[in-house]
């Protein structure tokens, strides 16, 4: 009757063992699936992050991208801008010189026909200083006769001084 309370024990311990075996077996396994869903978990997070990153980078670009295209636009606008008041003003001397060239004939009394000899209208100006030969409408004062230059072409001008 010893040996079968022997074995008996032998066997519960036996059972107490494989008991001890599976629990430690099914804490490792816990422990492993543990490990594996951090692992997981850190990987989904790095690559949110590097997504992140990746959207964060490209709106950085789109945005430079923008900046670029909005200083190419204000610098065409800019030179559009110069290109018009060069233009203006270009006009403006144009028609400044006209005016002066007009004044200067009115003033001398010489016609701007195609069949007048041409002459150089500083030379005209400056002979005009030293020898006046204004005609009788200057010379009374009669500044009347200003407001018909536009209208008038020059040799109409100095036909109706006449």
């Amino acid at each position: 009757m010893g040996g079968i309370l022997t074995s008996q024990v032998d066997l519960k311990k036996l059972e107490n063992e494989e008991a001890e075996k599976k629990r430690q077996h099914e804490k490792e396994e816990k422990q492993r699936q543990r490990e594996e869903e951090e692992k997981k978990r850190q990987h989904e997070d790095r690559e949110r992050e590097r997504q992140h990153k990746e959207r964060m980078h490209q709106r950085e670009l789109e945005d430079k991208a923008k900046e670029r295209e909005a200083r190419c636009q204000m610098q065409e606008r800019e030179y559009e801008e110069q290109e018009k008041k060069r233009k203006h003003e270009e006009i403006i001397t144009q028609l400044q010189n006209r005016n002066l060239e007009l004044r200067i004939l009115r003033l001398t009394g010489l016609s701007s026909s195609k069949n007048s000899p041409q002459r150089n209208p500083l030379q005209d100006m400056l002979s005009s200083i030293t020898r006046p030969t204004m005609p009788d409408a200057v010379e009374n004062g009669d500044d009347s006769s200003d407001d018909d230059v536009d209208i008038l072409n020059p040799s109409e001008w100095r036909d109706s001084q006449l």
